[in-house]
């Protein structure tokens, strides 16, 4: 798995990738000119999932690049560990919590910049946060790690474990073959403008966890 993550990020790194982002990927309709073949099938993915023009298989899992916000910003856009209080993990547990702020002289005029670690944790699901207010950043918080097994935690659009696999991919795709449902146990997406990946793994084309993993 490490030496794929690896090959994974040559790709991000060696391909010309585009910084823009939409603002979500979800509950839009309107298709991509993109067609994804795989072994025969053809996966057309909406417009709004900014699919990056890259992909890997591994297995039995397909990696896709893409450059939409939801890899990072699957619960909605969170800044600080205040905005955690408003959100849907209001009621989770803070395990861990470490903030740094520093003066950036290399900004004109100089910059005050903080930086938030924050892992929460609700029964066997964890979350780790990072945080920033760096001026020169494309985002300032997203999912660093983490991993989600019950179906009390629902991402955008009711995304939840327990959900079947065909309403799952029609949330991202306008067609995804159901030939590829066995053919591939595990559905991945890598942000192309941060270090984080989202393991969606299916059992019985029923969604099993969802995982946040950082790059290498």
């Amino acid at each position: 798995m490490k030496n794929n993550i690896v090959f994974i990020y040559f790709l991000i790194i060696t391909f010309s990738l585009s910084p823009t982002v939409c603002i979500s990927c979800l509950g839009q309709n309107e298709m991509s000119t993109d067609t994804i073949n795989i072994e025969g099938f053809k996966i057309i993915p909406l417009k709004a999932f900014d699919y990056n023009g890259n992909l890997v298989i591994k297995e039995d899992t397909l990696f896709l690049v893409t450059c939409c916000n939801f890899v990072f910003y699957p619960f909605g856009k969170l800044t600080d560990k205040n905005s955690l209080k408003k959100s849907v993990f209001k009621n989770w547990t803070i395990k861990k919590y470490k903030r740094e702020s520093f003066k950036n002289t290399n900004l004109a005029p100089p910059v005050w910049e903080f930086f938030e670690y924050v892992q929460v944790t609700f029964g066997k699901n964890k979350l780790s946060f990072f945080f920033d207010n760096d001026p020169e950043a494309s985002t300032h918080g997203y999912i660093s790690k983490g991993e989600i097994w019950d179906n009390k935690v629902e991402l955008l659009q009711h995304i939840k474990v327990g959900m079947d696999i065909n309403t799952f991919c029609s949330k991202f795709f306008v067609n995804y073959p159901p030939e590829l449902y066995k053919r591939f146990r595990v559905i991945s997406f890598i942000s192309c403008i941060s270090d984080i990946t989202q393991h969606f793994t299916f059992k019985n084309e029923k969604l099993s966890n969802i995982k946040f993993v950082p790059q290498p």
